[in-house]
């Protein structure tokens, strides 16, 4: 390996979590396996999912070539991994790279190749722009600087808390619009959606202070502290929970889930995901009528080369020939409905081509969009402009 640079693990959030994880292969190459575990794992963890996490420190005066290699393993979906961010010594900002198809040592597994110039000092390299514990740390001081109110809604099988933020309404008994972030650990979109939504609706500006008057708005802004800390991928430790759904292995972070949202009773749901497909955002609705106002308020992203993919629990549950949910494939949206009469979202907005102020900025935007169309459902005002 070029002796100017190293390439270290186990730091907060790393993917691998240990040096087993890299293979360095020379002066200036390396290959990282981001499907290691430290235990076997289960469901997506077996396979490694989408995590990824390293870091490359230059420690020359000059930018040196380093090349990467990434083994994802056979992955189902690893026809959409074959891009990357990174953050350069000095930069503030995630950039997104794009890889080339390479060899793998495991026949038959899919392998990224990325091409670096390394600049002197560290740079951070990730599968996408990295939400870490500690940066919700710091989001939760700001947040309180900004008036919200913070409640621990439980503590995670590890003992870290998991909080719950609450902007509440000046108008009393006004309904409750509960958002929920990082059931998956690698789905780090949630995180700075929540931070743009959450932003635009402290500084009360607009349409944004419009909706401080409507709800009560609620924050689980990371439910899976010890997956994000750990490097996991889906799941809250190797062989967790899955915290996407009702029914999964019983985990404390599960359970502090449950009891937020009984104690909320939400209005309206909505759960914040990013998959890896490159060109769609997903809308998974409870109801047709909800999913067809949001895309009026919030069409499809084309600046940043999205096409919507809706899917209804009608739709759901006419593909698979079935007349309600199977308890393995029942989430939140569901329970909240069944238990509240909730409106009930899934969103997936996947990082492809966007940077963390677009993220935050359809945070902004699209938490409104969703308030907004909840709202217009809830009144009967449902509307779309006439077609020309």
């Amino acid at each position: 390996m070029n002796s100017s640079v190293s390439l270290t693990v186990g730091h907060e959030g790393s993917c691998p979590a240990d040096e087993r994880g890299v293979r360095r292969d020379g002066g200036s190459l390396a290959r990282v396996f981001p499907q290691f575990r430290m235990q076997p794992g289960e469901d997506e963890e077996d396979l490694g999912g989408a995590r990824l996490s390293v870091r490359l420190e230059n420690s020359s005066p000059v930018a040196v070539d380093f090349e990467l290699l990434v083994e994802w393993g056979k992955v189902a979906h690893g026809c959409n991994l074959d891009f990357a961010y990174w953050r350069p010594p000095g930069s503030g900002e995630w950039e997104m790279l794009v890889g080339t198809p390479a060899t793998s040592v495991d026949p038959g597994s899919v392998c990224i190749r990325y091409g670096l110039q390394l600049p002197p000092g560290v740079t951070a390299f990730a599968g996408s722009p990295e939400y870490n514990h500690s940066d919700l740390q710091d989001f939760l001081r700001r947040a309180l600087s900004s008036g919200a109110l913070l409640e621990e809604a439980g503590k995670s099988r590890e003992g870290r808390s998991i909080p719950l933020l609450r902007l509440p309404s000046p108008r009393t008994n006004a309904p409750t619009f509960f958002i929920q972030a990082r059931d998956h650990a690698y789905e780090t979109a949630g995180s700075y959606f929540v931070e743009g939504f959450f932003e635009s609706l402290a500084a009360g500006s607009g349409v944004a202070g419009y909706l401080r008057n409507q709800f009560d708005f609620c924050f689980l802004p990371m439910t899976n502290p010890d997956g994000v800390v750990n490097g996991m991928s889906r799941l809250t430790w190797e062989r967790g929970a899955d915290l996407n759904r009702v029914n999964t292995k019983p985990d404390p972070a599960h359970d502090a889930i449950r009891a937020a949202l009984d104690r909320a009773r939400p209005d309206v749901y909505l759960n914040i995901h990013n998959w890896t497909h490159r060109f769609e955002d997903g809308l998974y609705a409870n109801d047709r009528e909800m999913a067809d106002q949001i895309v009026e308020f919030l069409p499809a992203d084309s600046l940043h080369f999205k096409r919507w993919r809706i899917q209804t629990t009608a739709d759901f549950l006419a593909a698979i020939g079935a007349t309600e949910t199977p308890p393995a494939n029942r989430s939140w949206k569901n329970y909240c409905k069944e238990r509240f009469g909730s409106i009930g979202l899934v969103m997936e907005f996947p990082w492809f081509a966007r940077t963390v102020a677009d993220m935050r900025a359809l945070g902004a935007r699209g938490g409104a969009a969703v308030a907004l169309a909840a709202l217009c459902v809830r009144k009967g005002e449902t509307c779309r402009p006439p077609k020309k």
